[in-house]
């Protein structure tokens, strides 16, 4: 109540999360949020009202070329994610394991989502490509990037799953696909000079909360917006 009332008397407030678009329309129906949101980790802008990608920060075909070939040459089960005329789709091969099945059979009833069994076509550029695997496995084909130089000229991300007990994520972006340069982009867009972030990694943000404290960064907002 009280963030849509200041959203209402036109304060500039937004989300940014390492999720996709589809995640955040699902749980911030009851938010009137009027400016984009910055989802994929920062690798896009999506205008939560119109269902648009506003701006999306891909893989070059070169850098998509070589992270698919070294996957395949791995045998790996990978997810490439493509925008195309503001659809989300998802390619990916037949699941390997029973946690990848599982994701796919969640989060294939979203609209905001299309799971395609079927080669990533060549000419198609990818947002990000992301792949789950126990933490073990998982550890070693990021062992496997880093010594193909990747870690140098692109943005991989390592971490364990929330969801998904004694599994792990493997994320691979643009380098420059951070919420950081996405925020300088919003930033020059709406012609802002300053921001006030909240999040949870200490040094990183503005205010620290704790996650999942969504009433302690209302309550901040309160103080500085009034």
């Amino acid at each position: 109540v009280e963030l849509n009332r200041m959203l209402d008397q036109g304060m500039n407030f937004t989300i940014s999360t390492m999720r996709p678009p589809a995640a955040i329309i699902e749980a911030l129906t009851d938010i009137r949020l009027k400016l984009p949101v910055i989802a994929m980790d920062g690798a896009v802008l999506y205008d939560t009202t119109n269902k648009r990608y506003l701006q999306k920060i891909e893989l070059t075909q070169e850098d998509k070329i070589k992270v698919q070939n070294l996957l395949d040459e791995m045998k790996l089960v990978y997810f490439a994610n493509v925008v195309i005329d503001d659809t989300l789709l998802i390619y990916h091969q037949k699941p390997d394991n029973e946690i990848q099945q599982k994701l796919i059979e969640e989060l294939r009833t979203s609209p905001y989502r299309n799971y395609i069994n079927r080669p990533l076509p060549p000419q198609e550029t990818v947002v990000y490509f992301m792949m789950i695997y126990p933490t073990l496995k998982a550890q070693q084909i990021f062992s496997a990037l880093a010594d193909a130089g990747l870690l140098q000229k692109l943005k991989i991300l390592f971490y364990p799953s929330n969801d998904y007990p004694g599994y792990s994520y493997i994320k691979i972006f643009n380098q420059y696909a951070t919420r950081s340069n996405m925020i300088e982009m919003f930033k020059r867009q709406l012609g802002i000079e300053k921001t006030v972030t909240f999040g949870t990694i200490p040094g990183k943000y503005d205010y620290v909360v704790q996650e999942g404290n969504t009433n302690q960064v209302v309550h901040t907002l309160k103080k500085i917006f009034g």
